[in-house]
């Protein structure tokens, strides 16, 4: 199942494998798997989850954002789990949903209630903030308070949450278009961030930054140079911020729409109603190529 060098695979090895292989240990006898997801997306960051029918998580692979949920080891190590493991801090809620980012993860409970984890450095988690959590935590800020959550879908930088009336709240990095709605721009260090996320660029600097990043991916010896702009990303961003991407906000444009399904892709968004309509938001061909709010795709009727 491709590339298992940060234990996504949940072998017990660094492995890669190139057929379907049974997971045997870290799960337990007789536990039936009702759910599972994998994240990841920048080189070498990869991890999975696993909801069992008890309503238990557990996750393994990178946790170098912590985005496993297990806190840190010994030493505030955040080492990579090469097996699955029982996120202990969600083993008193029975959990419903599971979804894996690129750095964060995200659970529905049966109450109705969302925790995320994870990396939090375009506001993902929607706590307010742009502060890393290594545990769960309820996600409580925005107009989430009342609201009944039935599923959750974790993209690269941006989170999306249906409620049981169909309504759909958005958080996290908004300049794709992927909110699908009307937000208040993140605060900055440095105007070189938003270049680091290739967000408004010169078409000649968006051309330079693409032949960077198929380098990276064609050259194993510039992988450190895709971690380090990431690092670059993170020493730029404020941790403490007002905008209204940092916390979860409904849709306006899609009330009235009974929304059943959504997914969150890397720089796109996509919603399904109850009647069979695809709704799609974000960016298809780059930053300046963009759709900031969810249109219905009428060759699906």
């Amino acid at each position: 199942m491709h590339q298992g060098k940060r234990g996504q695979l949940g072998h017990g090895k660094r492995n890669d494998e190139s057929k379907p292989r049974l997971l045997l240990g870290g799960i337990g006898y007789g536990i039936r798997i009702v759910q599972v997801s994998a994240g990841g997306g920048l080189v070498r960051v990869a991890h999975s989850l696993l909801l069992t029918s008890t309503g238990q998580v557990l996750s393994f692979g990178c946790a170098q954002y912590g985005q496993l949920g297990h806190g840190y080891a010994s030493g505030k190590q955040l080492p990579d789990t090469l097996r699955p493991q029982y996120v202990e801090d969600l083993s008193h809620l029975r959990c419903t949903c599971v979804s894996a980012g690129e750095l964060h993860s995200s659970v529905v409970t049966a109450d109705g209630d969302i925790y995320t984890w994870g990396d939090g450095f375009c506001g993902q988690l929607g706590h307010g903030d742009k502060r890393p959590q290594l545990t769960p935590k309820q996600v409580t800020a925005g107009d989430l308070e009342d609201e009944c959550i039935l599923t959750v879908s974790c993209g690269a930088r941006h989170t999306l949450c249906i409620t049981e009336e169909g309504e759909v709240f958005s958080f996290g990095l908004g300049h794709f278009g992927v909110l699908g709605r009307s937000f208040t721009p993140y605060e900055y260090h440095s105007p070189q961030t938003l270049a680091n996320m290739g967000v408004d660029e010169e078409p000649d600097q968006q051309q330079q930054q693409q032949r960077r990043q198929q380098a990276q991916l064609e050259n194993i010896e510039q992988i450190d140079d895709a971690m380090r702009n990431h690092l670059d990303l993170l020493a730029n961003l404020t941790l403490d911020d007002n905008s209204d991407q940092c916390y979860p906000k409904v849709i306006d444009s899609l009330q009235g729409v009974k929304v059943i399904s959504a997914c969150a892709g890397h720089r796109h968004s996509l919603f399904l109603d109850s009647h069979g309509g695809v709704y799609q938001c974000g960016s298809g061909h780059g930053p300046r190529d963009k759709q900031e709010i969810p249109m219905k795709v009428m060759e699906f009727g």
